[in-house]
């Protein structure tokens, strides 16, 4: 099973960067903001603070995360919906001391409320590692969030975001101390983001 998800999780990293290979190639370079809504030149960063899951024994590791997005597909926007994929890296810090880098691309989408403000909601699947003392420890699972997102700017690509991370996952190796909860090894925090065009 644990294969089978780094396979999918990889075959899907390598599709995904493709497709964004080849719309930045099809996109006519004159005219770069011909539909601004759907642009994928932007990038976001959200800093959030939280409870990591630690291996050995899935414990609470109270810390933080760091995450950098990047879009590379919007949907036309149909009434007050608009879908995007995305791709995320992050960096969390526990105290205890461990590290923790992560992979994710999630689906998900915005649904606009007013024209200053929007929800938005995300998931899909995570590659991570727990970096300590006792060792490196891979983590496979599924990395999502959400939250309110304000657009005050004239150019609505430029975004505050006040929300919630929460990543979930099992190791690929063996954690005796932890019989009942498998998918205990993730992150879960709250904070605020940024993201603007480029």
């Amino acid at each position: 099973m644990k294969h089978l998800l780094a396979t999918v999780f990889l075959s899907a990293l390598s599709l995904c960067t493709s497709v964004a290979f080849a719309q930045s190639q099809e996109q006519p370079q004159e005219q770069p903001d011909a539909q601004p809504e759907r642009s994928t030149r932007r990038f976001a960063i959200d800093f959030t603070a939280g409870i990591h899951g630690r291996h050995p024994g899935g414990v609470e590791d109270f810390g933080g995360q760091v995450k950098g997005s990047l879009p590379f597909w919007y949907s036309a926007i149909a009434g007050p919906f608009q879908a995007d994929l995305q791709a995320h890296a992050m960096l969390g810090l526990g105290q205890s001391p461990t590290v923790y880098p992560a992979l994710a691309l999630t689906a998900g989408g915005h649904l606009y409320i007013l024209s200053w403000l929007s929800l938005e909601v995300r998931m899909g699947p995570l590659a991570s590692l727990q970096i300590s003392g006792n060792g490196i420890v891979p983590v496979l699972g599924f990395s999502g969030g959400g939250g309110y997102v304000f657009h005050p700017w004239p150019d609505h690509r430029r975004r505050l975001r006040l929300g919630i991370q929460m990543d979930r996952g099992f190791p690929t190796v063996a954690d005796p101390r932890n019989d009942d909860c498998p998918l205990c090894y993730g992150y879960m925090g709250i904070g605020f983001g940024y993201e603007t065009p480029y």
